[in-house]
C-alpha cells in the first residue's frame, strides 16, 4: 500500500493515501489536518521546499506526482494581486526561518514521458520492420 506523510501545525503527522485524484486529496488533508475553515487553497512541498503544485493538477492522479513513504510540508497557496506570483506559506510551524517554497517542474514526470514516446517510438519501428519483411517476403 502506498501513502505519504503530510506534515503540519505544530509537529504533527498524519499518513494519507496518494492514490485518488489530486483535488480530493488536497480536500480531504485540508480538512483531516484542521484548515477546513480557511478560505484558501493548500498544497503540498517536499522537505527542501520544491512545492509540488498538486491544485494544478487536480484532475490527475496524485499519486504520479507523489513519491510513496515521503514525507511532504502542507502549505497554504498564496493568490498573487494582479501580475505578482503565488507564494507558498508553510502549515508547519518549526521550519527554518528562511526557507523559500517555490514549484518546480518534476523531473519524474519528464520521464514518465520520455519513457512512454521512446516505448511508442520503438514500437512503430518493429511494426515498420514487420511490415517490410511481411511485404518483401519471397515466395518458394
Amino acid at each position: 500500500m502506498s501513502y505519504i506523510t503530510v506534515k503540519y501545525g505544530d509537529n504533527s503527522e498524519k499518513i494519507f493515501n496518494p492514490n485518488c485524484v489530486s483535488s480530493v486529496l488536497l480536500s480531504f488533508i485540508k480538512i483531516s489536518c484542521g484548515f477546513d475553515d480557511d478560505n484558501y487553497q493548500v498544497d503540498l512541498a517536499t522537505e527542501s521546499g520544491e512545492v509540488i503544485d498538486l491544485v494544478n493538477h487536480g484532475k490527475e492522479y496524485a499519486k504520479k506526482y507523489l513519491d510513496e513513504r515521503r514525507s511532504y510540508i502542507l502549505v497554504k497557496v498564496v493568490e498573487g494581486e494582479d501580475d505578482s506570483p503565488v507564494t507558498y506559506s508553510p502549515l508547519l510551524n518549526q521550519l527554518p526561518e528562511k526557507m523559500k517554497f517555490t514549484v518546480i517542474s518534476s523531473g519524474r514526470n519528464r520521464q514518465k514521458r520520455s519513457g512512454t514516446i521512446s516505448i511508442q517510438n520503438n514500437a512503430r519501428k518493429v511494426n515498420a520492420v514487420n511490415a517490410f519483411n511481411i511485404n518483401n517476403k519471397k515466395k518458394y
